[in-house]
């Protein structure tokens, strides 16, 4: 636009009197041209209402809109939700009845949408000990919590508008809510727990499957209060309830605030006559104190341990076997075992009789393994998964209670655990499909027997934790990957063939999922390996004869514990290996660079420190 005060704008020039005049008529005229633009713009919308009219009524021309009430009603019936999804604007059910009103209608009538009532309070606000006492932050701790109160509140309102519109139809329950050790004042804690319990229990007879972790503080000597909703409650309050998931924590007294203790009241309604499933993560009382109707679960996870400075339960290799044989209708177990001390090691009764379980598949034993007496005394003619899981801090050869995961001790008379886990596997391992171990170290020997006696695993996990603290172990090379490897298909690649004993049958010939966690010893496997390990198991060929159907290798995932060097996948399609329904995945340790410090590479400093390596 042209302007004879275009070199004049955006400067602090003062115009004259007759400038005045003409700038006026500069400002009147683009103002006459934006109004005209203005008009041309309305004109414009004015020609799309039509349009948009139009497209007002296509929406009514929507086939959703023609669907049948019970047709949707199924589909709003048949929504994913995943459990324990908590209260929340994003929930399924709020999401679609916040659609139309229609939709809202039809959602709030289906019972079932709203029977999940889980309620997961956030952390508790405390402040830190190095803010007690300072003003300015303890006035900010109490704004957090009356947020969190607030949020409690709103939460508490919500689950009681689900718990109408759940009808009468059966409900999945849960209340988390913890509380940091160092808890000063938790009062508002302790209350809307006890409000939140009120509000589920008071629909215990609807309840199918319940979760309660609870965790209290040091200041809170009225827990029994807070749980009195619950401990209130008979085996005839809860007549649904099918599965039960129990953790209640007591942070100590004050003067023991590093003391955990672990509660599990004895409630009435863990002999709930439908009960059938039972998760106890947490326990401070003996086994045979619960009254539990143990005959009829069909699932059990409990476990006793030590906790804070003084034994408050002991879960022996002989208790787990009493256990188990008071369960003989179980189908899943997970149990934790502790290690004993001498004196309940003395005091504990030895294993007696059988304990026959004819319908358990799956086994998790977190702890060291049972002895050689316990497994001989079990009956597990349905086992098919067995998983030895929990990553101890290993102890020396020579101990009398070996970590469960330090397998094997090479050709000197160290039997300790290498018997033991050779005994589980040869009674036990031609029935197993799912083995998952988690080792600190196993010789190669024990590991090749051990692979024996899964000749019909098809799902394989290995963890191998680190050497760091395993002074006396050897670093030797477990050759897992080498081991794995098919020596019959005589398509295998020459770099494996040279390796190892030519003459070793094929072990784990059905393997069909492969799980290695090898970041604790990066040296025990090689990227090389792999790759000729899944080499060998996906090339299928009618001359050798494996069977696509039972032994072609369908799931890998290595971790390993070092940097990538090359592209596994990419090298396997060039080699021609079958890749079709494989799932192959890799991740690797990023090494992080630390700058190299000359002076430790100096005489000097060898000779200084050479002493403290001895």
């Amino acid at each position: 636009m042209e302007s004879p005060f275009h070199d004049r704008l955006d400067t602090n020039y003062c115009p004259s009197d007759e400038e005045i005049l003409g700038i006026h008529a500069v400002v009147d005229a683009n103002a006459r041209a934006a109004a005209s633009i203005d008009a041309d713009i309305n004109r414009l919308l004015d020609s799309r209402c039509p349009s948009c009219f139009a497209n007002r009524h296509i929406s009514l021309l929507s086939p959703m809109r023609r669907v049948p009430d019970d047709i949707l009603s199924t589909i709003f019936a048949h929504l994913h939700i995943e459990a324990q999804d908590p209260i929340s604007r994003t929930h399924p059910a709020v999401v679609v009845s916040h659609v139309a009103q229609r939709w809202r209608r039809l959602a709030i009538s289906i019972q079932s949408l709203w029977s999940g009532i889980h309620l997961l309070l956030p952390q508790y606000p405390t402040p830190s000990p190095q803010t007690w006492g300072a003003p300015g932050p303890m006035a900010l701790a109490e704004d957090a919590v009356d947020r969190w109160d607030a949020i409690a509140d709103q939460t508490l309102a919500t689950a009681r508008t689900w718990l109408v519109r759940s009808g009468h139809c059966p409900i999945d329950v849960t209340l988390s809510a913890i509380l940091l050790p160092h808890s000063e004042d938790c009062s508002g804690f302790t209350r809307q727990v006890e409000r939140c319990l009120d509000s589920l229990c008071s629909a215990a007879h609807r309840w199918r499957r319940a979760y309660f972790d609870l965790s209290f503080g040091p200041q809170q000597s009225d827990v029994a209060d807070t749980l009195e909703p619950l401990t209130l409650l008979q085996p005839h309050h809860v007549p649904r309830l099918e599965f039960l998931q129990l953790s209640v924590l007591h942070h100590g007294m004050p003067r023991r605030s590093h003391a955990h203790h672990p509660i599990i009241p004895t409630i009435a309604i863990l002999r709930g006559p439908a009960l059938r499933a039972l998760d106890l993560p947490t326990v401070s009382q003996n086994w045979q104190t619960l009254p539990v109707n143990w005959s009829t679960l069909k699932e059990l996870r409990f476990s006793t341990a030590l906790h804070g400075p003084r034994e408050v339960a002991q879960f022996t290799t002989p208790e787990a076997f009493f256990l188990l044989k008071e369960c003989h209708s179980l189908v899943s177990c997970d149990i934790v075992i502790s290690s004993p001390s001498r004196l309940a090691a003395a005091s504990s009764r030895p294993i007696t009789g059988v304990a026959s379980l004819p319908n358990l598949q799956a086994l998790a034993i977190q702890g060291p393994i049972p002895t050689k007496e316990f497994v001989q005394a079990l009956r597990l003619p349905t086992l098919n998964s067995l998983e030895f899981g929990w990553s101890m801090e290993s102890e020396p050869p020579g101990t009398s209670h070996q970590s469960a995961f330090t397998l094997g001790f090479g050709p000197t008379e160290r039997r300790g655990t290498a018997g033991t886990v050779l005994e589980w596997a040869q009674r036990l391992g031609h029935q197993l499909r799912t083995v998952k171990l988690n080792i600190a170290w196993i010789a190669p020997n024990v590991l090749k027997t051990l692979l024996k006696c899964i000749p019909n695993v098809s799902d394989l996990s290995l963890r191998f934790s680190s050497l760091r603290d395993l002074h006396w172990a050897p670093r030797d090379d477990t050759g897992v990957a080498h081991l794995l490897t098919l020596r019959s298909s005589h398509k295998r690649l020459q770099s494996g063939a040279e390796r190892g004993d030519k003459s070793a049958g094929d072990l784990c010939p059905r393997l069909r999922r492969l799980h290695l966690d090898m970041v604790g010893q990066p040296e025990s496997i090689t990227e090389e390996e792999v790759r000729d390990m899944i080499a060998s198991r996906r090339r299928v060929s009618s001359n050798v004869g494996i069977s696509e159907d039972s032994t072609m290798l369908q799931d890998v995932t290595i971790e390993f514990g070092s940097a990538r060097m090359m592209d596994i996948q990419q090298d396997l399609e060039s080699r021609g290996v079958s890749m079709t329904n494989f799932r192959f995945e890799a991740n690797y340790t990023v090494p992080i660079p630390q700058p190299l410090r000359t002076d430790l590479l100096s005489p000097t400093f060898y000779r200084q420190t050479r002493g403290a390596f001895r």
